[in-house]
């Protein structure tokens, strides 16, 4: 069965591990916003908020993340991370 999202076909059954990035966006920025949710292949907060985000690589500026699962890099300015979770 395909990914009705992208319209590709899922991972290998094989890779257990494997995340759908192809299915999500490749990039999502909260400037000065508020956001709820932030699912994309790389976030950036700059003097924003956001509540939870799902990301590969995640960029905060002076911003804040209530809870953040990242699977890549995570780059903190003078802002914070409340909750943190690096998954590998």
């Amino acid at each position: 069965m395909g990914n009705e999202i992208s319209g590709q076909p899922p991972p290998p059954s094989g890779d257990v591990h494997a995340f759908p990035w192809h299915a999500i966006p490749a990039r999502q920025k909260v400037g000065m916003a508020r956001a709820g949710r932030c699912v994309a292949s790389e976030v950036s907060v700059g003097m924003g908020t956001a509540d939870t985000v799902v990301c590969r690589r995640l960029d905060i500026g002076m911003g804040a993340v209530s809870t953040a699962y990242v699977f890549e890099h995570v780059k903190v300015g003078m802002g914070k991370v409340s909750g943190l979770a690096v998954l590998s």
